[in-house]
Protein backbone atom coordinates (compact mmCIF):
# COMPACT_ATOMS: atom_id res chain seq x y z
CA UNK A 1 0.00 0.00 0.00
CA UNK A 2 1.41 3.60 -1.17
CA UNK A 3 -0.06 6.11 1.44
CA UNK A 4 0.34 9.87 0.06
CA UNK A 5 -1.52 11.52 2.86
CA UNK A 6 1.02 12.24 5.21
CA UNK A 7 3.20 14.32 1.79
CA UNK A 8 0.25 16.19 1.57
CA UNK A 9 -1.37 14.53 -1.48
CA UNK A 10 -4.99 12.75 -0.40
CA UNK A 11 -4.44 9.97 -2.96
CA UNK A 12 -3.38 6.07 -1.73
CA UNK A 13 -2.99 3.21 -3.72
CA UNK A 14 -2.73 -0.74 -3.12
CA UNK A 15 -2.34 -4.10 -5.01
CA UNK A 16 -3.01 -7.54 -3.93
CA UNK A 17 -1.99 -10.64 -5.55
CA UNK A 18 -3.42 -14.18 -4.40
CA UNK A 19 -0.35 -16.32 -4.66
CA UNK A 20 -2.06 -19.62 -2.86
CA UNK A 21 -5.54 -20.75 -3.12
CA UNK A 22 -8.31 -21.94 -5.74
CA UNK A 23 -6.67 -18.88 -7.93
CA UNK A 24 -6.31 -22.03 -10.83
CA UNK A 25 -7.07 -21.11 -14.42
CA UNK A 26 -8.89 -23.56 -16.25
CA UNK A 27 -6.83 -26.44 -17.97
CA UNK A 28 -9.37 -27.60 -20.31
CA UNK A 29 -13.20 -28.41 -20.68
CA UNK A 30 -13.44 -30.78 -18.08
CA UNK A 31 -12.67 -27.62 -15.70
CA UNK A 32 -9.24 -29.28 -14.49
CA UNK A 33 -7.12 -27.48 -12.41
CA UNK A 34 -4.12 -25.77 -14.78
CA UNK A 35 -1.74 -22.95 -13.68
CA UNK A 36 -1.64 -20.52 -10.76
CA UNK A 37 -3.18 -17.73 -11.62
CA UNK A 38 -2.33 -15.06 -9.46
CA UNK A 39 -5.60 -12.94 -9.87
CA UNK A 40 -4.28 -9.46 -9.16
CA UNK A 41 -6.45 -6.84 -7.70
CA UNK A 42 -5.69 -2.69 -7.58
CA UNK A 43 -7.17 -0.08 -5.94
CA UNK A 44 -6.67 3.75 -6.12
CA UNK A 45 -8.68 5.98 -3.27
CA UNK A 46 -8.87 9.39 -2.78
CA UNK A 47 -9.40 11.77 0.79
CA UNK A 48 -11.06 14.65 1.74
CA UNK A 49 -11.11 16.52 5.16
CA UNK A 50 -14.60 17.90 5.79
CA UNK A 51 -16.03 20.66 7.73
CA UNK A 52 -16.52 19.61 11.61
CA UNK A 53 -13.27 16.98 11.47
CA UNK A 54 -15.71 14.28 8.70
CA UNK A 55 -13.17 12.32 6.75
CA UNK A 56 -14.27 11.17 3.13
CA UNK A 57 -13.00 8.94 1.10
CA UNK A 58 -13.74 7.29 -2.50
CA UNK A 59 -12.29 4.32 -3.88
CA UNK A 60 -12.04 2.69 -6.91
CA UNK A 61 -11.09 -0.94 -7.55
CA UNK A 62 -10.11 -3.14 -10.71
CA UNK A 63 -8.98 -6.72 -11.42
CA UNK A 64 -5.93 -6.70 -13.55
CA UNK A 65 -5.78 -10.64 -14.10
CA UNK A 66 -8.63 -12.92 -14.15
CA UNK A 67 -8.73 -15.34 -15.92
CA UNK A 68 -8.63 -17.72 -13.16
CA UNK A 69 -12.67 -16.13 -13.08
CA UNK A 70 -11.99 -15.66 -9.60
CA UNK A 71 -14.33 -12.04 -9.80
CA UNK A 72 -17.63 -13.52 -12.04
CA UNK A 73 -18.34 -9.88 -13.41
CA UNK A 74 -15.08 -8.85 -14.63
CA UNK A 75 -14.32 -9.50 -18.59
CA UNK A 76 -11.42 -12.46 -17.76
CA UNK A 77 -9.22 -11.08 -20.49
CA UNK A 78 -8.59 -7.54 -19.55
CA UNK A 79 -8.74 -5.22 -16.53
CA UNK A 80 -12.40 -5.27 -15.45
CA UNK A 81 -14.24 -2.87 -12.64
CA UNK A 82 -15.30 -4.79 -10.00
CA UNK A 83 -16.20 -2.04 -6.86
CA UNK A 84 -17.15 1.27 -6.68
CA UNK A 85 -16.98 2.75 -2.47
CA UNK A 86 -17.57 6.31 -0.19
CA UNK A 87 -16.62 6.31 3.08
CA UNK A 88 -17.46 8.99 5.73
CA UNK A 89 -15.99 8.97 9.13
CA UNK A 90 -15.75 10.48 12.06
CA UNK A 91 -14.08 10.56 15.70
CA UNK A 92 -16.21 11.59 18.26
CA UNK A 93 -14.26 12.33 21.46
CA UNK A 94 -15.92 10.99 24.66
CA UNK A 95 -13.61 12.30 27.30
CA UNK A 96 -9.75 13.10 27.85
CA UNK A 97 -8.45 9.32 27.19
CA UNK A 98 -11.61 7.83 25.11
CA UNK A 99 -12.07 8.37 21.22
CA UNK A 100 -15.03 6.92 19.30
CA UNK A 101 -14.00 7.22 15.91
CA UNK A 102 -17.74 5.87 13.87
CA UNK A 103 -17.90 5.58 10.33
CA UNK A 104 -20.46 4.84 7.18
CA UNK A 105 -19.37 3.10 4.29
CA UNK A 106 -21.49 2.31 0.64
CA UNK A 107 -19.60 0.15 -1.68
CA UNK A 108 -21.12 -0.75 -5.32
CA UNK A 109 -19.74 -4.29 -6.21
CA UNK A 110 -20.78 -5.48 -9.81
CA UNK A 111 -19.99 -9.31 -9.04
CA UNK A 112 -23.18 -11.15 -10.04
CA UNK A 113 -24.99 -8.43 -11.85
CA UNK A 114 -24.69 -10.45 -15.26
CA UNK A 115 -25.64 -13.88 -14.13
CA UNK A 116 -28.49 -12.84 -11.08
CA UNK A 117 -29.86 -10.20 -14.03
CA UNK A 118 -29.48 -7.32 -11.40
CA UNK A 119 -28.28 -4.64 -13.08
CA UNK A 120 -27.07 -2.36 -10.50
CA UNK A 121 -25.07 -5.33 -8.97
CA UNK A 122 -24.98 -5.27 -5.50
CA UNK A 123 -25.18 -2.74 -3.14
CA UNK A 124 -23.77 -2.63 0.38
CA UNK A 125 -24.02 0.00 3.43
CA UNK A 126 -21.71 -0.66 6.08
CA UNK A 127 -21.79 0.84 9.41
CA UNK A 128 -18.94 0.68 12.03
CA UNK A 129 -18.11 2.32 15.78
CA UNK A 130 -15.02 1.31 17.48
CA UNK A 131 -13.30 2.52 20.94
CA UNK A 132 -9.71 4.12 21.30
CA UNK A 133 -8.22 4.64 24.59
CA UNK A 134 -5.13 7.09 24.60
CA UNK A 135 -3.00 8.25 26.81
Amino acid sequence: MFDFTEKGVSIWFTSSIFIIGKDFRCKDGFDEKGKQNYTTYMEVGYNIDAPFGVSIASVLEVVLSNKAQYYSCADYDKPSFVNLGCKVSNEIKLSESIVMPIWLNYKYNAAGAIENLQPLGHQFLIAGVTFSLSK
